[in-house]
């Protein structure tokens, strides 16, 4: 497994472990007299509100001794409003009660609550309550929990170092609190990979941990030492930690805490035999956990999908089908699909759901031979689930509800105006949590900003809910059952779902009379390294070390053209595609759903056939037995975005329409370059032109001077001008030089144009910042502002209103996701904003090229009456391949560098 159960508390939250634990009847009146912040919380109030909830903290305290967090979650937030509603939020009662009930939202996934309530209680902490560090160093640790589940591990880092300090330099009798930290620092620590440092942290506080804390506290401190010696490779001494564990637990006196304790120290144990490769010991182990929990707790809880998940991996492991791994593989499912229809993140320490749902795969098709596809195709879909597929349902339920022009679609924008100005603020409120002083004052101006963001966002979703009321149902993403994928298929048409897994490649082919399922040897690492090297071979951007670049580049004749590794294709068709094809029989369109890192792969390039000749002669290439010959393929997120799609296609009217706008050739002063294989692998990434800004609504604003420098790309107003011809749009279709701005884009009326293309540079963010938005450059204003810097941004993207049946993005690397696989945020907002079909990018298209194949793809479109989209891109492709003027000593059109670089996203009918 790539994750698994480490059993660590601190690395979640410090909960309010300087303070009693926070609830009603534990309130005391302040001393402050009259006038103090708590002059209405005398103890006659708090007996009025202490009787209107009777045995509410007995409740809490059985629910957090039990570790119930579906108990203690609705109890404490009970509490929680309570004192807030009675005193409001400014008071110590409700800050506390605060942490608590964002440690219990952290760790079911619920980061947004868990965030807000945490931002809650450091106000009050940084400007009610200035005198009482105690409170703050508490505060300051549970955001610290909250950013490393977001995995922000280094600014949690500093966080948590920053509350250690308040402490160390002036409160360091309280050492409950400080412990606290350092085991939470701890934990960090060996997220980091620093693990000896983790080690000398955990060793100076067992002794305290052991003798004067909670035995939970203490069995994770012991456990935390066990995973450093594990990391350090020492698993003698490492085991002798996880045991000491389960042994400490037969000292403890209170029954139900001595279980409670036992099965925490017994499945981390487990997992490390799990980890370590002793899987008959795991397994034994671990299926004493899994019942534990499913006895003793909901399903619904993070325990129970780790528990199950480390259960199954054994057994997996282990390569043996039979009773006991058929009874475990369907309780995780009965687990993954409780915990579904809770809003629960994925988390850093946490198995993800797609994960859970891989395993389960890989469990059934050892279990049952492969004979259970009804369960199984649906776990394999959830894999897949993701704001792609959900960008589709949203676009699909307005167009339902009445297309571009409604309400629900006014609505739906301003949440999404909103939801993005309340991340933005986010992630300026979390950029200044490790420094005090003068950050705390614009932090709270921030905090303010996004609570009346966040009180939009409700207002319009009551709305939504009362005058839509199916809309939400609607947008969530959710598997089709075969028999309903079987349902969406013509006579001439497949759907081939293939989703990498640790333990081997599920592929599913899909028509309307049959499915066969199949699972190939290439696991998810061996699918990667393959891409990896095709992607390479194809010009595109690739993360990879100097010693695979060198090994790479050894392959590439002195001199002479560059090859494409034709052997890799076939290894990849035979693999995932042969297998399969005798359910697919001769079907002419084939929509392929690929998971992991081959959705950055267009399948075209696999080839049928072995190879002949040498990887760099055209006309090898050009002969070379493609699957784009054999079938007219469509990219798509999942099975149900082709469901939706297919309820919003226009039922009249024919495929090409002149109702057409165009964006492209921006004035930008760096030197006039040809788009071209291998030309534009230095654009810099979207980080390089974007610097802080310190708007409300805008994180990050692309510096204007930065951005005038990139090339000029004067080849994309001959491709947008040709577009226009063929189409026969008149020439105010198109928006060129000065006049192709973010402005013009912006507000242009959109909603009529049936084919949109955006012609210029895209660039790509280097990490997952959320402030890193990938883009479309377009000519930039001489000062920058929120409406226009010459940069529009994915979000922006989604705030346009389209009702168009073809976006065309020729630009660099605009298909491929932001994590080399996936579908990239720039076009699923392309769907967000309403396009039914999308043609983009996964490398620099040559300019003759993509003004050759997308004008011949509307031209065969229109000379041929009911060919489908599908159908005039293949023929568009091999155009382009057959075409023999084009060959030189480096370079051949017959190079799929130069034919594959475009995917149809989308139904393609």
């Amino acid at each position: 497994m790539t994750r698994s159960l480490i059993c660590l508390a601190g690395a979640i939250l410090i909960f309010a472990g300087a303070h009693a634990l926070p609830s009603i009847a534990h309130a005391q009146p302040s001393a402050d007299g009259e006038g103090g912040p708590y002059q209405d919380i005398t103890p006659d109030a708090i007996q009025q509100l202490e009787s209107e909830f009777p045995g509410l903290e007995e409740r809490m305290q059985r629910a957090v001794r039990e570790g119930n967090l579906y108990e203690a979650e609705p109890l404490f937030d009970t509490a929680y409003q309570a004192w807030i509603g009675r005193f409001g939020p400014n008071n110590e009662f409700a800050a506390e009660t605060a942490l608590q009930l964002a440690s219990f939202k952290a760790r079911l996934g619920r980061l947004a609550e868990a965030e807000a309530l945490v931002l809650a209680a450091l106000a009050y902490y940084e400007t009610t309550a200035t005198g009482d560090p105690i409170g703050m160093s508490v505060a300051l640790g549970n955001v610290a929990g909250v950013l490393q589940l977001q995995g922000r591990l280094d600014l949690a880092l500093s966080t948590n170092a920053r509350a250690i300090a308040l402490l160390e330099n002036n409160y360091r009798d309280r050492l409950r609190a400080l412990i606290y930290l350092r085991n939470q620092r701890a934990d960090f620590l060996i997220a980091a990979g620093r693990y000896r440092e983790a080690g000398a942290l955990y060793q100076s506080i067992i002794d305290y941990a052991t003798y004067t804390m909670d035995p939970g506290f203490a069995i994770s401190v012991n456990n935390g030492l066990g995973l450093v010696r594990e990391r350090l490779g020492d698993l003698e001494r490492a085991e002798a930690y996880y045991i000491n564990s389960l042994e400490f637990t037969e000292t403890i006196t209170d029954p139900s805490t001595r279980r409670a304790t036992r099965e925490t120290a017994r499945c981390a144990l487990g997992a490390f035999y799990e980890r370590t490769g002793r899987l008959d010991e795991a397994e034994a182990l671990l299926r004493q956990c899994l019942d534990h929990v499913l006895e003793t707790m909901e399903n619904r809880r993070p325990e129970a999908l780790e528990n199950a998940a480390l259960l199954v991996s054994a057994q997996v492991g282990q390569g043996e089908g039979g009773r006991n791994l058929r009874r475990s593989a369907q309780q995780l499912f009965d687990i993954l699909q409780a915990q579904d229809r809770e809003e629960r993140a994925a988390t850093e320490d946490m198995i993800s759901h797609a994960e859970g749902y891989a395993l389960y795969a890989d469990a059934a098709w050892l279990a049952t031979g492969g004979n259970r596809l009804d369960q199984s195709i649906l776990a394999l879909q959830q894999t897949l689930s993701g704001p792609s597929g959900r960008a589709i349902a949203e676009m699909a339920a307005r167009h339902m509800a009445g297309g571009t022009r409604t309400l629900l679609t006014s609505l739906v924008q301003d949440r999404e105006a909103a939801s993005a100005q309340i991340a933005n603020l986010s992630e300026q409120i979390r950029s200044g949590f490790d420094t005090a002083g003068a950050a705390q004052g614009d932090r709270q101006r921030l905090i303010r900003l996004r609570r009346e963001a966040e009180s939009r966002v409700a207002t319009i979703d009551a709305q939504i809910a009362r005058d839509f009321p199916d809309y939400f149902a609607l947008i969530n993403p959710r598997p089709v059952a075969l028999r309903d994928a079987q349902a969406l298929l013509g006579d001439d048409e497949a759907i081939l779902l293939v989703v990498p897994s640790a333990h081997g490649t599920h592929v599913v082919a899909i028509t309307n009379d049959g499915a066969e399922w199949h699972r190939a040897d290439l696991n998810a690492d061996a699918i990667d390294g393959i891409v990896r090297r095709l992607r390479w071979d194809l010009g595109a951007r690739v993360e990879a070390t100097e010693y695979e670049i060198a090994e790479w580049e050894s392959d590439y004749p002195d001199g002479g053209a560059f090859p494409f590794d034709r052997q890799a294709g076939f290894a990849l068709y035979t693999a995932l595609v042969a297998p399969v094809e005798d359910v697919i029989g001769d079907r002419s369109a084939l929509y392929v759903v690929a998971g992991g890192q081959l959705a950055a792969l267009p399948f075209s390039v696999l080839v049928t056939d072995e190879p002949e000749g040498q990887d760099h002669n055209p006309d090898a290439l050009r002969n070379t037995a493609w699957l784009a010959d054999r079938y007219a393929l469509a990219s798509i997120p999942s099975i149900q975005s082709l469901q939706l799609l297919r309820q919003v296609e226009r039922s009249e009217g024919s495929a090409i329409t002149p109702d057409f706008a165009g964006f492209g050739d921006p004035v930008l002063q760096g030197e006039a370059q040809q788009r071209g294989f291998r030309n534009l692998r230095t654009v810099p990434s979207a980080n390089a032109i974007l610097s802080w800004n310190q708007s409300a609504t805008r994180a990050r604003m692309a510096d204007v001077t930065m951005l005038s420098q990139l090339t000029r790309l004067p080849g994309t107003a001959t491709e947008l001008e040709n577009i226009r011809q063929a189409l026969g749009a008149p020439e105010e279709s198109i928006r060129l030089a000065e006049q192709a701005t973010e402005t013009a884009v912006r507000t242009a009326d959109l909603a009529d144009a049936r084919i949109i293309a955006f012609a210029t540079h895209g660039l790509m963010p280097e990490d997952l910042s959320i402030l890193t938005e990938p883009g479309l450059v377009f000519t930039p204003p001489a000062v920058a502002t929120d409406n226009d810097d010459g940069y529009l941004s994915a979000s922006e993207v989604a705030s346009l209103r389209l009702d168009a049946d073809w976006v065309i993005l020729s630009a660099c690397n605009t298909a491929t996701g932001e994590e080399g696989s996936g579908l990239s945020s720039l076009a699923r907002s392309f769907f967000y904003a309403g396009a039914r079909n999308l043609l983009a990018s996964h490398w620099p298209v040559d300019d003759e090229v993509a003004s050759r194949m997308t004008v011949r793809m509307f031209e065969i479109l229109r000379d041929t009456p009911g060919l489908s989209r599908l159908q005039a891109f293949q023929q568009s492709m091999r155009e382009i391949r057959m075409e023999t003027g084009r060959d030189t000593a480096q370079t051949s059109w017959a190079h799929p560098a130069f034919w594959a670089p475009f995917v149809l996203i989308g139904s393609g009918s």
